[in-house]
């Protein structure tokens, strides 16, 4: 047996391409950096919420998690339930949502029409499904954003 237990979460296609960007998988667990540090706290959880608070059904895909055995059996993260998997996706998609807001500022910045930054943005992560859904819910986080920080349109010269 190896130094690490090793766990599958359910994810959604579009949060694992967004985590490809950023993590090598499979992902070691560690608290190093925000994701580790969520992971670690979600494993260790023990109070579970019934399914009809929520769905996995568009969890098709999935990501794998390398534990370490000190944190597996002497901290507990190695059970994962269903509303785990569900928090750890929603957490997911909200950093990538933050990120689109960031991304999407500075490609504003750089004189791109929002519009079209957001389409790219959709592109990047194959968001789309034939459906506008997504950039209507991009294109109102944004300028919910925009509202609050009080930024107007940049001035393209």
């Amino acid at each position: 047996m190896g130094r690490h237990l090793d766990l599958t979460i359910p994810i959604k296609p579009h949060l694992k391409a967004y985590i490809l960007d950023f993590y090598t998988l499979p992902y070691v667990l560690n608290q190093k950096h925000d994701l580790g540090l969520f992971l670690y706290q979600l494993l260790r959880r023990r109070q579970f919420r019934d399914r009809k608070y929520f769905s996995l059904d568009e969890c098709t895909d999935e990501i794998q998690i390398k534990v370490s055995k000190r944190h597996g059996f002497n901290h507990g993260c190695i059970i994962l339930h269903e509303y785990q998997v569900h928090l750890f996706n929603k957490y997911l998609e909200g950093q990538m949502m933050n990120h689109a807001i960031t991304w999407i500022r500075a490609a504003e910045i750089a004189g791109m029409d929002n519009k079209a930054a957001i389409y790219q943005w959709i592109a990047t992560y194959d968001l789309d499904d034939g459906s506008s859904d997504w950039y209507h819910r991009i294109k109102q986080l944004y300028f919910r954003f925009r509202k609050s920080k009080r930024i107007g349109a940049p001035s393209v010269p």
